[in-house]
């Protein structure tokens, strides 16, 4: 008798103590959301701060550039060039730690969502309410939790009439818009950062100009702030330029918010793309995102654009015979 007791208060307590798990989940990956947008905020402000001064900077060298060349001109210019050398390379350490936070940032969010999933069926009265306003939330922060393009069955059943051949062929067309979207992001990410390993050239290309022209015993001094051309390209706008070129070739303007959106691409692209690209080309992308070179991050998405669009021609045609069998059947 005692043993079923026993045995009962387990199967009552069980159901009440996974809810309680789940409750207690849920709040965790809501502490750790929190932090997450407390750190991308934190970055974000930092590199607002930080932006313009460094604009200020390669403006003052611009119009140096232009002045006639005399000692005292070209002892501002290397202190200028210095300056802007150790601002660029805080932009750069900035926009690292901002997209480094973001990643996290839309990994808690999903595990948030997963979380609020998994609460959710044992939930009643004011929590389930609760939880989904606070899915609501979650997702209109940051969108759709992206979903992994899943490849249809692209085989011609023999025995299939023309309705289930239709149906076939709406599901492969779906797919293909799915397939569509990726190849124009992964277009306009590779021609975006393409440009930015542009901009790295063209002011690695000033800095040894300006290195040539100066024939004083400090003509290195900037070299102190090592790897400028990197932070240069990092902070330096992929999208447009407002007319600070001058002299040695040196691009102004624009503004530093496209490294965040680029690196959520990249980041959902590993994971909406898994089962339509082989794993060598998703590592390529991980391997290029994490190495921070915009050159290797273009590269890395022109060769998964490729592949995906391969795999989009493929659908295409299979599509075309599937259409292909059903309008022979209907004209029978």
């Amino acid at each position: 008798m005692l043993r079923t007791l026993c045995l009962v208060c387990v199967l009552v307590m069980a159901p009440a103590m996974t809810w309680a798990q789940s409750i207690q989940q849920t709040q965790t990956a809501q502490t750790t959301v929190a932090a997450d947008e407390a750190a991308v905020s934190q970055a974000a402000t930092k590199r607002a701060q930080t932006a313009p001064r460094y604009q200020d900077q390669l403006a003052a060298i611009d119009r140096l550039k232009k002045q006639k060349a005399s000692w005292r001109r070209d002892r501002e210019l290397r202190t200028d060039l210095a300056d802007s050398a150790d601002t660029a390379n805080q932009l750069a350490t900035l926009n690292q730690q901002l997209a480094t936070a973001t990643r996290a940032l839309i990994a808690a969010r999903k595990e948030l969502v997963a979380a609020i999933d998994r609460e959710k069926p044992a939930a009643t009265g004011a929590r389930t309410a609760q939880l989904d306003q606070l899915r609501a939330k979650v997702t209109a922060t940051f969108g759709p939790v992206p979903k992994k393009i899943v490849l249809p069955d692209t085989e011609v059943d023999p025995l299939a009439d023309p309705e289930e051949l239709d149906q076939q062929a709406q599901v492969i067309a779906e797919t293909e818009r799915q397939l569509a979207n990726e190849v124009a992001g992964l277009d306009a990410q590779a021609a975006e950062l393409a440009h930015v390993a542009d901009l790295r050239k063209h002011n690695d290309r000033a800095k040894d100009l300006m290195l040539s022209e100066d024939d004083q015993p400090h003509r290195n001094v900037q070299s102190s702030s090592g790897g400028r051309s990197n932070a240069l390209a990092e902070a330096s706008p992929p999208a447009t330029d407002s007319g600070g070129a001058g002299g040695g070739g040196s691009t102004t303007g624009g503004s530093f918010s496209s490294g965040t959106s680029s690196t959520a691409f990249e980041t959902e692209a590993t994971f909406v793309l898994g089962e339509v690209i082989d794993r060598s080309t998703i590592d390529g992308l991980t391997r290029a995102q994490r190495s921070g070179d915009p050159a290797k991050r273009a590269e890395a998405a022109r060769l998964a654009r490729d592949a995906v669009a391969q795999r989009l021609d493929q659908l295409k045609k299979k599509r075309a015979q599937i259409e292909a069998r059903s309008k022979q059947l209907r004209s029978r």
